[in-house]
């Protein structure tokens, strides 16, 4: 995908600054019915069974006539009754146990660490209109916290994905600690520039477009959507700083993205882990 060249609004400088491309997922190379097809033949499978199950009987039934009806009917029922379960129980397990291992998690990961900085500020319920002494006040109160966020965003970070129950649930809170982180960020650069210190605001609009792909790293589909919100803001952050911003300034943006735009991992990726993940998670019900 081709990239889009931006040219800064102030005509004295020069440098063209190169924004990340947005990512557009082909749902419609990898759409549900791809997986209902797969599962269900299972669940047609134990249908048939117990169908076969329920003929054979009647036909036993047929050659005995002193045989309860009741009888017949509820052990029919019972019976048939086990050979569904006992299919989709043996189909789930071996969709799970096919689906091969979930992505391995680096040594060092701070990930939960990005997360754990990002409820820091769950107080903050209103953050997106603020006054400029607001955001100040905002700002000083979290500045440990956010300079800790800065440097956390420099390590290799990655979605750590788990197939227990309840985790999808959890991780939809981790989503939004990071969101919240982010837009902290750009608040902390807002503040910096106004401040008139330009490194400390482009320091922060970078760590949120860290943040951004360390969201998206290892992790789902939602993971992916997430991570590219966080980077559309920050960058948006970074283009209005552009007229503030010195030459030497924007070449540090502009290798900082490059490198970052590097380390991107494709749509197709993201939807393998995705369906990966799906499979070992829901097993024969995966898609349906």
């Amino acid at each position: 995908m081709k990239r889009r060249d931006r040219t800064p609004a102030n005509p004295a400088i020069t440098i063209q600054l190169r924004l990340h491309p947005v990512k557009i997922f082909p749902a419609s190379r990898y759409s549900p019915p791809f997986k209902r097809e797969e599962n269900t033949t299972l669940l047609r499978w134990a249908e048939v069974c117990a169908r076969s199950f329920i003929a054979f009987l009647f036909l036993k039934k047929r050659e005995d006539r002193g045989v309860n009806h009741i009888w017949f009917y509820l052990t029919s029922a019972i019976l048939s009754f086990c050979v569904i379960v006992a299919t989709v129980r043996v189909g789930n397990w071996s969709v799970k146990s096919l689906a091969g291992p979930l992505p391995p998690v680096p040594p060092l990961n701070v990930y939960l660490d990005l997360v754990f900085s990002g409820k820091r500020f769950a107080e903050l319920k209103e953050i997106s209109n603020l006054e400029s002494n607001e955001v100040v006040q905002i700002v000083e109160k979290f500045r440990p916290d956010l300079l800790r966020a800065r440097t956390l965003a420099d390590d290799p970070a990655m979605v750590a994905l788990d197939t227990k129950r309840g985790w999808a649930e959890a991780h939809e809170e981790d989503q939004k600690a990071l969101k919240r982180l982010a837009v902290v960020l750009i608040l902390d650069g807002k503040a910096a520039l106004n401040d008139h210190r330009p490194m400390d605001a482009v320091a922060s609009a970078l760590a949120a477009v860290k943040v951004g792909h360390s969201a998206i790293r290892g992790g789902t589909r939602v993971d992916g959507l997430t991570g590219l919100i966080i980077q559309a803001i920050a960058v948006a952050d970074i283009q209005a700083m552009i007229p503030k911003l010195d030459p030497a300034e924007l070449r540090m943006i502009i290798k900082t993205l490059q490198e970052l735009d590097g380390q991107d991992e494709s749509a197709e990726q993201i939807l393998a882990r995705d369906h990966l993940w799906e499979r070992k998670t829901y097993g024969v019900w995966w898609g349906i």
